[in-house]
C-alpha cells in the first residue's frame, strides 16, 4: 500500500498518541501472571494466597484464589520473583527465579495436603488460638494485658507450669514498667487469677485443648468480592514498626515509625527510604496548606514537618507544659485546631487542645468514671473528630468513650457497650454515628449519639483482635483490621454484609492506620513482630 505524505503525516500522529497513553500504563505494570492452584484430584481451590516476591528488593505483590481456583496477580516492578501459594492445612509450594514474560505468565499449582495436624495447627493465626479460651470477662481482660502469645506458646512448646508462670511474670512485669501506664495486673473477676501462677494454671487448663484440629475455630475464608484483589506489600528496614501515615497529594506514602523516623515511600518506583526525626512517632496529619504535617513524637510533642524540604517547624511541646502528657492519636478539625489524648495519663485520663495560629495549649481533664474494676491509668488510646467537630475518644483500660464539647471543652464520658470490651481506633460516619472497634470482645459497635444507644457487630472471625476502624469518607463503608486473624474487613453499610481481605502474613497481620486513595485502593499500615510493612490494597 502506498501511502502519501498527508497520510504518513497521520499515521506517525496517530502512532505517537498512542504511546503518549500506553507507556504511562506499561510503566505502572510490568506483567501479569495467571494459573490455578487445585488440590489432589485437580479441584480448584479457593481463597489461596499467592504472592510474588522481588529477589532484588523488599516488595511482595500478592492475590488470592477465586471460587475456582483461577488467579491473575498484576505486577507492577521489574525483577526476578520467587512465587509461592500458601493455604492452612496444605503444604505450601513454591517456584523460584520466575522472569515474567510479554505475555502473561502462566503458573499452576498443586497443592499436597498437611501429613499431621501438627502441622496444620502451626499455621492457624492467633484468633484461632485464642478460641481455645472461654469467651467472657477473664478472657477479655487476658488480650487487654497483652498475654495472647502465651497461648499459642502453650499449645505448641507445651512448657511446665513453672515455665509458664515465669513468662506470665515477665509480661506483667513488662505491662508494669516504669514511666508507663500498666501498673494494674491482671483481673479476672470472676476467678482468683491475680496472681500469675493461677494465671498459668487458666491457661494450661485450655491449652491442653490445643492437642486436637478440631477443638479450634478456623478464620473466615476470603469473600468472593476480595478473589483477585491486589495487595503491595512494601517491607520497611527491620526493626522498624509503622504507626500512621499520610498519602499526599503526589502520591508519596508517609509513614511514622518506631523507633525512629518517617518513612517516605514512592509507590511508582517502590523506593522508599528513611527521613530521620528525632525520637519515635505516632500520629500524622495534614495541616491542609498540602505540604506540611504534624507529627506525635515519643517526646510528648507535636511538630510541624515540611514534606518538600523535610525541615520541622513549629513545636508544641505537650510533655513539658502539663506534667509528662504523652500524645497518641492526632486529629484536626475544620478550624484547624488540633487534638490529642494523653497515652499514660493517670486515672481517669485527659486531652488536650492546641491552636496553632494562636499558639494556645489547652487541657481538658476528663471527669471521674463509674467502673465496674478498678483501674490506676485508662490508656487514652483512639481519637476521630465528627463532621460537627465534636471530639470523641477512648479509653482502652476503663472501656469508656468520651465525647468532648469543642466550645465549652465539657469532657463527658460514656459507658461503653461492652464491659472491658477494649475500645481502641473509633471514626465517625458521615450521618454522625460513632463506630469504635471492641478489641478485646471481638467486635464492632455503632453508636448513636442523639439516642444514645449501642449496636454490636461480630466480626466474620471470633477472637480477630479489631484494632483499627476507618471510615471511607466517599462510600461510608467501614474498614477494620484486626492484630489477631491475619485479615481486613469492610462492613458495606449499604448491603450490611462483611467482606474478608485474608492478608499475606504469617499469623499476624496488626494493622494501625488506613488511608484512602481514590475509589478502590486503601493503605494500611502494618505494625507487629517480624517484617513488617507498608501496605496497599487494591480492590
Amino acid at each position: 500500500m502506498n501511502l502519501n505524505t498527508k497520510q504518513i503525516q497521520h499515521l506517525v500522529l496517530y502512532v505517537a498518541a498512542v504511546f503518549l497513553f500506553v507507556i504511562p500504563v506499561q510503566s505502572r505494570a510490568q506483567g501479569t501472571i495467571v494459573g490455578q492452584v487445585t488440590a489432589a484430584g485437580g479441584q480448584g481451590l479457593p481463597g489461596v494466597m499467592v504472592m510474588a516476591t522481588h529477589v532484588d528488593r523488599r516488595i511482595e505483590e500478592s492475590t488470592v484464589t477465586d471460587s475456582s481456583g483461577n488467579y491473575r496477580l498484576i505486577v507492577q516492578y521489574p525483577g526476578v520473583l520467587n512465587v509461592v501459594a500458601s493455604e492452612i492445612g496444605y503444604k505450601v509450594e513454591k517456584r523460584e527465579g520466575v522472569r515474567l514474560a510479554v505475555e502473561a505468565t502462566t503458573i499452576n499449582f498443586d497443592l499436597q495436603a498437611n501429613s499431621d495436624e501438627r502441622s496444620t495447627i502451626e499455621q492457624l493465626p492467633y484468633s484461632s488460638f485464642l478460641s481455645l479460651l472461654p469467651d467472657g470477662w477473664a478472657k477479655r481482660e487476658f488480650i487487654l494485658t497483652e498475654m495472647t502469645g502465651l497461648v499459642r506458646r502453650a499449645v505448641l512448646d507445651h512448657p511446665p507450669l513453672d515455665e509458664l508462670t515465669r513468662r506470665i511474670e515477665a509480661a506483667v512485669r513488662a505491662r508494669n514498667r516504669p514511666m508507663l501506664f500498666y501498673t494494674t495486673p491482671a483481673i479476672f473477676p470472676t476467678e482468683d487469677y491475680e496472681r500469675p501462677e493461677a494465671i498459668a494454671r487458666w491457661v494450661a487448663k485450655y491449652a491442653s485443648r490445643g492437642d486436637a484440629l478440631k477443638n479450634f475455630r478456623r478464620p473466615a475464608p476470603s469473600t468472593a468480592d476480595t478473589s483477585n484483589v491486589q495487595i503491595t506489600q512494601y517491607f520497611v528496614p527491620q526493626g522498624h514498626s509503622n504507626h500512621d501515615l499520610y498519602v499526599s497529594s503526589d502520591g508519596i506514602v508517609w509513614a511514622t515509625q518506631k523507633p525512629n523516623g518517617l518513612w517516605r515511600l514512592d509507590p511508582k518506583t517502590g523506593e522508599g527510604r528513611i527521613v530521620p526525626f528525632e525520637l519515635a512517632n505516632r500520629g500524622i496529619v495534614p495541616s491542609g496548606d498540602g505540604h506540611h504535617v504534624w507529627i506525635v513524637t515519643y517526646q510528648g510533642k507535636i511538630v510541624e514537618f515540611d514534606l518538600k524540604t523535610e525541615t520541622i517547624g513549629r513545636v508544641f511541646d505537650l510533655g513539658k507544659q502539663f506534667d509528662g502528657f504523652f500524645p497518641h492519636t492526632l486529629k484536626i478539625d475544620h478550624d484547624g485546631n488540633l487534638w490529642v489524648g494523653d497515652y499514660v495519663a493517670r486515672y481517669p485520663g485527659r486531652a488536650a487542645e492546641i491552636n496553632p495560629a494562636s499558639g494556645k495549649m489547652t487541657l481538658i481533664d476528663f471527669p471521674a468514671l463509674s467502673l465496674p474494676f478498678d483501674r490506676s491509668a485508662t490508656e487514652n488510646y483512639g481519637l476521630t473528630v465528627c463532621p460537627d467537630d465534636q471530639v470523641w475518644t477512648t479509653l482502652l483500660h476503663a472501656s469508656t468513650i468520651v465525647r468532648i464539647d469543642p466550645h465549652t471543652l465539657h469532657a463527658e464520658p460514656i459507658e461503653f457497650g461492652v464491659t472491658d470490651g477494649g475500645p481502641r481506633r473509633l471514626d465517625c460516619a458521615p450521618d454522625g454515628n460513632v463506630w469504635i472497634p471492641a478489641h478485646s470482645a471481638g467486635e464492632v459497635l455503632r453508636y448513636d449519639p442523639i439516642s444514645d444507644s449501642y449496636q454490636r457487630f461480630s466480626l466474620p472471625t471470633p477472637d480477630a483482635g479489631p484494632y483499627t476502624l476507618k471510615v471511607d469518607p466517599k462510600t461510608g463503608n467501614i474498614w477494620i483490621s484486626t492484630r489477631f486473624s491475619g485479615q481486613v474487613y469492610r462492613y458495606n453499610v449499604h448491603t450490611r454484609e462483611f467482606s474478608v481481605f485474608q492478608m499475606p502474613t504469617d499469623q499476624v497481620f496488626w494493622g494501625k492506620d488506613f488511608q484512602f486513595v481514590g475509589e478502590h485502593e486503601v493503605w494500611v499500615t502494618q505494625d507487629g513482630w517480624g517484617e513488617v510493612s507498608l501496605t496497599r490494597i487494591r480492590y
